[in-house]
């Protein structure tokens, strides 16, 4: 009998064993490295793409930093991917990096606020809003590289800059599918992969600036800092308040080659945001133009996120947020 319950007792400990250790094969198991994934969109009624990359030492025994990246007018979820470091500094980091398409290349992920750009970028907007309007898909330039990218335009003297609304680019359903998508992505990964909730960042360029900077607003009990790029919206609209409460560091980078928009508008927004008490940093490329000056400055912007961790929200603050 002594023998009989000995053999039970080692059984029942193995079988805990392997119910205790069941969530940790899990996420080991998860897959890593880069990634082509889609999931079901189920208010858009069709599957959404979205580019992920898993640093390839992931073993789910830690929690793991998430870099959301948000491309600009026109791209996909892929380009930056492809054309960038992004990836490769995600794995020298250990960060998950991932980047939602956004509903479609020109969803500006829900962005309510104007933005600010020379004539160019305004006739640039006007086109996109027609087209998406009749059905037509504007046409997308080559993306090239650094060794065969297109002669600069003229930097935009400061007093040559127009208001661009935010639904004169895309209509409000688009725009609301935009941020769905973001959200759902985040969500997904946080729910496959091991993420500290403290430790989610947001950043993107040109569009992805602007939207970066709407959801962060939008969603500030979600980002531990943030980094827009090449995306300055109408200062005098921004509610810098909620970055300041929420505890949201943001990073201004602007090319000052920006053949879109003059500098002088991210240097505006991170001068009102230091005034509203809001931990801000302001990088200009001196050699970077609209849609290069994030990567010259790339690893150090990695590195400025993941310096941040989100404090500690009460959650009357968190639940008011809507």
């Amino acid at each position: 009998m002594r023998f009989r319950s000995a053999f039970c007792a080692i059984m029942v400990a193995m079988a805990l064993a392997v119910v205790q250790s069941k969530s940790f094969c899990q996420s080991e198991a998860a897959p890593t490295g880069d990634q082509h994934r889609q999931y079901y969109f189920a208010a858009a009624g069709r599957s959404m793409p979205y580019r992920l990359y898993v640093p390839t030492q992931y073993d789910g025994a830690r929690l793991y930093p998430l870099i959301v990246w948000l491309h600009g007018s026109g791209d996909d979820e892929n380009g930056d991917f492809d054309t960038s470091d992004l990836r490769k500094l995600a794995e020298a980091r250990g960060a998950i990096l991932v980047a939602p398409l956004g509903y479609n290349r020109y969803g500006a992920y829900g962005n309510i606020y104007p933005v600010v750009g020379d004539h160019a970028m305004a006739e640039a907007a006007e086109a996109i809003g027609a087209a998406s309007g009749s059905g037509k898909v504007p046409a997308v330039a080559p993306r090239g590289t650094a060794g065969d990218r297109a002669p600069l335009t003229a930097v935009p003297v400061i007093a040559d800059y127009h208001e661009i609304p935010a639904g004169f680019l895309v209509d409000p359903h688009t725009a609301q599918l935009s941020e769905q998508d973001v959200m759902n992505v985040v969500g997904l990964v946080r729910k496959e992969y091991r993420i500290d909730p403290t430790r989610i960042y947001l950043m993107g360029n040109s569009m992805g600036g602007v939207g970066t900077l709407y959801l962060a607003v939008r969603y500030p009990e979600v980002w531990a800092a943030v980094a827009p790029a090449g995306g300055p919206i109408a200062a005098w609209s921004y509610p810098f308040e909620r970055l300041r409460d929420f505890h949201v560091p943001v990073r201004f980078i602007h090319g000052k080659l920006d053949e879109h928009a003059n500098v002088h508008w991210s240097q505006v927004l991170f001068e009102r945001a230091q005034a509203a008490g809001v931990e801000a940093d302001l990088s200009e490329p001196p050699t970077g133009e609209h849609a290069y000056a994030w990567t010259l400055v790339l690893p150090e912007t990695f590195d400025w996120l993941l310096r941040h961790q989100k404090p500690s929200i009460p959650d009357a603050q968190a639940q008011g947020n809507r």
